[in-house]
Order: C-alpha cells, then sequence, then structure tokens
C-alpha cells in the first residue's frame, strides 16, 4: 500500500506503475517464454455499494474500448487465466487508487477484501492517504517521503527557466510557509504553474494557493 499526505504523488506513483506495466507487456508480446503481467488502473471510488470488483473491471475495461469483455462472465473468465485474444496473461497487476475515498466502507470494504482473497493469485498494489490509512491484512506498506531542498529546486528548473526556476526556488526558501508547501508535489507544481504566469508574490496558505491556481486556469480556457 503506497501511503502519503494530500497531494503527495499517490495517483502519480501508480499511473507510472501502469505505464511501466504496459511497456513492460508489449516488450514481451509475442515471445512465448515470457510471461505476461497485466496492469489495470481502479479508483476504488467507482466501488460503490452494490457493485461488485467485477463489474468496476468490466467498466474499466470498456472504457478502453477492449470489444472482448461485454458481461461480468468475461472479466471473472480473464481473472481465472482465460487467454485474451490468444495471448497468455501470466498474472494481473491492480493498481488501486484512493482507498480512503471508497464510499460506505462498511458495504464496500468487505467487497475489496472478498477480491483479493479470491483472486490472491494476481497482484495489487493500493494507495491511501496516511491519515486514514487502517491496516490491510498481507499487505506491507511504503510511506511517500516530503520533497527535500534539493528535489524542489530541480523541479523548478526544469519546469521553468534555469534563471527562473532558482529565483523562484530562494522565494520559497526564504519563507518557512512557502518551503512547507512545496514539499508537497502537488502544491510545488502548483506555485510553479503561478510564477510562470505572474510576477505576484506566490500563495503561502494552501486555500489560497488553491484558489490562485483555478483563477489561472479559468484565465487561460
Amino acid at each position: 500500500v503506497v501511503l502519503g499526505e494530500a497531494g503527495a504523488g499517490k495517483t502519480t506513483v501508480l499511473r507510472r506503475l501502469v505505464l511501466d506495466g504496459a511497456e513492460a507487456a508489449l516488450r514481451v508480446l509475442g515471445k512465448a517464454q515470457e510471461p505476461i503481467v497485466l496492469p489495470i488502473f481502479i479508483r476504488l471510488s467507482t466501488l460503490t455499494p452494490g457493485k461488485t470488483l467485477e463489474q468496476v473491471i468490466l467498466e474499466v475495461l470498456q472504457g478502453y474500448e477492449i470489444q472482448e469483455f461485454e458481461t461480468e462472465e468475461d472479466v471473472i473468465q480473464l481473472l481465472n487465466g482465460k487467454p485474451l485474444d490468444q495471448i497468455a496473461v501470466h498474472s494481473i497487476l491492480f493498481l488501486m487508487d484512493g482507498l480512503n475515498e471508497m464510499t460506505a466502507q462498511e458495504q464496500t470494504r468487505p467487497e475489496l477484501s472478498r477480491f483479493i482473497r479470491q483472486y490472491g493469485h494476481h497482484r495489487f498494489i493500493l494507495s491511501c492517504r496516511v491519515q486514514d490509512y487502517t491496516t490491510l491484512q498481507g499487505f506491507r506498506t511504503a510511506l511517500l517521503q516530503r520533497l527535500a531542498g534539493e528535489d524542489i529546486e530541480a523541479f523548478l528548473v526544469n519546469y521553468l527557466s534555469a534563471d527562473q526556476g532558482r529565483k523562484v526556488a530562494r522565494e520559497i526558501y526564504s519563507d518557512d510557509q512557502l518551503e512547507d508547501l512545496a514539499q508537497t508535489p502537488l502544491a510545488l507544481f502548483m506555485l510553479a504553474q503561478i510564477a510562470k504566469n505572474s510576477e505576484e508574490a506566490l500563495p503561502k496558505n494552501r486555500g489560497v494557493l488553491f484558489e490562485v491556481f483555478t483563477d489561472n486556469l479559468l484565465e487561460r480556457a
């Protein structure tokens, strides 16, 4: 389970793992001796009371316009090892985002546990906001660390120009509130975007930061 505070990059980590997994599967496609691991990204907020995870997966696959999947039974056959379009899938890597965002958890959490137990031969990586995490039996945890000073400056230099990046980094380092904000990847991106489009001082309050960032987006739309 990938843990982190709000904006720490949990979803980005899972989506990067999906990309890496898809690229790895493409590389071994057609090589009979190489096992194929199929990555599937799931937003756990879409698991609602009365819905099974097999139904959620069906919706995900249909969203990718994969024509082979028409019913929940088609998904169950995939989960049980049926070849996909004549290609044998060795296992599935489920990237399940937002354990803390599940609705009606007294109903949806048992469904998640049921699915993991039933299909334990597959692989699972979940994400959760650290303060909301309650132990999932059999899962280890990895905590996303806050950005260090050199990480902040490296991002700013790459996202902005070298000179502007260093200038913004100095502004951030000169203020404890700004530095605390910038240690979260999402907030740092917002600060960089604001600096890119405005000469005004950077907002030091998280609420004001979101407001100014949103205003900038609306102005550009």
